[in-house]
């Protein structure tokens, strides 16, 4: 019985997103990384999270799972910090049986084993047991905690199966019986089945050693399905030769005394099982291994939601919609780091504002400095990414359409270039813009903020408007906030919508 890895990020692992690169630009430019500095204070805590916001997910059933198992997180009392401290722990236990290993690997000479060879084999087998045993206690922890909880959410509920899978088979508990009887070892009272072999002058020629009552009978060995096979499917060890039957593992082994030894042929016996227990408990635990990091992205999603409730800011998981639908509707959406950063109650000053960005269009923001478009430019892709990332975002309902690929192009702070530097500048415009116009496709969203400023006005609006005519004729979305009104006249009817700020950040069409 093969048993697929569970996840609570990507429930369905070919989402291409599971295994994309993210994108740490976007987090810098939207400043969401400085909306998790508020929130959560541990670097390490902040890590994860925005790695994941950086590459959110491509499918929507994946997004849809993660609002539910944030749903389910946020309404189960305490189900998160048992959940959380059980895959902390396992994640821990890890940690600590590669250590444990790392302790008996090699051996002390080149040549006939000694007792210490022995003996690092008998220890072997004695740490591959008692961490069977461990991961065995952590899968019914999994099983026993998850089948308490009215879970709704589809990843955990997947986490939960998969768990009772293993758990309520009869190989289960007789795997956990077999690691009882070698985590405590002694080898100075082990005892062995021996098969010598003699040639016509009754010299031993070969010897064949096994522990008694191990996990292999002769009968056992001669099935083409052993217990731990119907458990977790086939394992392969590495083996001193190959079998003849490469689907049969076979723990007797014969050998050569005058290679080895005697003693050797007993440490080599220790050894194939302990190779036994050790591929067993490390297929276990390769079932759950996910799942320990990808908490880190959940705590701090909880740590979002409930930072927000606590400042009286409420937030709404927008309806997700398929990529083709090509909608970005917003209803009175806020900027996430104002309102965080806000001490007013419930963030009443910050000032919502409505978005609609179609298919194959833009959006101009023009203005004053300091009157808003760069925070609605920011609200937006805020809003784009932590939606898509299965997380609720500030503002009263929404309609989000999955989008492929998200780009940003924020002009970097004066502070950053040496005064005069205008070419300089430039010049990085023109790679970033360039480096978005190759990657672009049909259904991706770009945010450019005040782009190709640092030219003549007039030169910038002629330089931007075939650019953004390519990208409207290629099906994306677009966002420029800019005071290049000269770009204005230029566009035709329908290219784009063009919003000014007013008084009090409040954003009109023109």
């Amino acid at each position: 019985m093969d048993i697929n890895k569970p996840s609570i990020m990507f429930p369905d692992q070919s989402d291409p997103a599971s295994d994309a690169k993210d994108n740490p630009q976007i987090v810098y430019d939207l400043s969401i990384d400085r909306l998790l500095e508020l929130i959560e204070p541990d670097m390490n805590g902040r890590d994860y999270f925005l790695r994941s916001v950086g590459s959110p997910p491509a499918h929507v059933e994946n997004i849809l799972s993660r609002q539910q198992t944030l749903t389910d997180f946020l309404e189960i009392p305490g189900l998160f910090e048992r959940f959380s401290n059980l895959f902390s722990r396992w994640a821990d236990l890890r940690r600590e049986w590669n250590d444990a290993r790392s302790k008996t690997a090699g051996r002390g000479h080149v040549g006939e084993a000694s007792d210490a060879d022995y003996y690092r084999a008998a220890y072997r087998l004695q740490v591959s047991a008692i961490y069977t045993r461990r991961i065995l206690s952590f899968i019914r922890g999994i099983y026993n905690e998850l089948s308490a909880a009215e879970l709704r959410s589809p990843a955990l509920i997947a986490v939960r199966d998969a768990a009772a899978s293993l758990v309520t088979r009869s190989e289960f508990g007789e795997l956990d019986r077999t690691a009882a009887r070698y985590d405590a070892f002694a080898p100075s009272n082990a005892s062995f089945d021996l098969d010598p072999a003699f040639n016509e002058f009754m010299y031993i020629t070969d010897v064949k050693a096994k522990l008694t009552g191990d996990l292999y009978t002769e009968d056992k060995r001669k099935e083409k399905a052993d217990f731990l096979e119907k458990l977790i499917g086939k394992i392969r060890f590495r083996k001193a030769e190959p079998a003849e039957d490469e689907d049969e593992y076979q723990p007797i082994r014969s050998v050569a005394v005058e290679d080895k030894g005697m003693t050797g042929v007993l440490a080599d016996a220790v050894s194939d099982l302990a190779s036994v227990m050790s591929g067993a408990a490390s297929a276990l635990y390769g079932i759950f291994e996910k799942l320990p990091a990808e908490c880190g992205f959940y705590r701090a999603a909880i740590k979002y939601v409930n930072f927000l409730r606590e400042k009286g800011v409420e937030t709404t998981f927008p309806s997700i919609m398929p990529a083709e639908s090509r909608r970005l509707e917003i209803k009175a959406l806020r900027d996430g780091y104002l309102c965080a950063a806000s001490d007013a109650p419930g963030a009443s000053d910050v000032i919502p504002n409505d978005v609609s960005v179609g298919h194959g269009g833009g959006i101009v923001v023009i203005g004053d400095n300091n009157t808003g478009k760069t925070v609605y430019l920011r609200s937006v892709g805020t809003a784009q990414l932590l939606a898509q990332s299965g997380l609720p975002i500030i503002c009263e309902k929404a309609e989000i359409s999955v989008r492929g690929s998200l780009f940003t192009q924020f002009a970097a702070a004066e502070k950053d270039f040496t005064a005069g530097d205008v070419s300089g500048r430039f010049e990085e415009e023109v790679k970033q813009i360039a480096a978005i116009n190759s990657a672009l496709d049909d259904g991706s969203l770009v945010l450019l903020n005040e782009t190709f400023q640092t030219t003549a006005y007039s030169e910038g609006a002629q330089g931007l408007l075939p650019i953004l005519r390519r990208w409207s004729g290629k099906g994306a979305a677009w966002l420029l906030a800019t005071h290049l009104r000269e770009l204005l006249p230029l566009l035709g009817d329908g290219e784009a919508v063009i919003l000014e700020t007013r008084p009090g950040y409040k954003l009109e069409r023109v």
